[in-house]
């Protein structure tokens, strides 16, 4: 499974929300680290890319127990995140700016 496809599966097991390949924007230069606990106890270190796209279609809904919710951007840091993941997003929304 390619990361594209791997975006769009996860982005609508828990939400709910469908976007094309051709809609998600990145910038394959951006790969983070991050390291997640694991239920044992253990860390696991995960690559990150974000994934942007401003054209999705379906509504917003909790699935899976994800409880997802739009925010605000100014909201993000106050948002308990793995590590790395708001700045990743920050560097996302930095580079999508550059395109336009």
């Amino acid at each position: 499974e390619k990361a594209e496809e791997a975006a769009i599966r996860v982005l609508y097991e828990q939400t709910d929300l469908e976007v094309a390949v051709k809609d998600l924007i990145n910038d394959p230069s951006k790969i983070y680290v991050t390291r997640m606990e694991q239920s044992d106890g253990s860390k696991e270190s995960l690559s990150v890319r974000i994934f942007i796209s401003y054209n999705y279609s379906g509504e917003i809904t909790d699935t899976k127990g994800m409880n997802p919710e739009w925010v605000q951007l100014s909201h993000i840091p106050k948002l308990k995140l793995l590590d790395n993941v708001a700045l990743a997003i920050h560097d996302a929304i930095t580079y999508t700016a550059t395109l336009e």
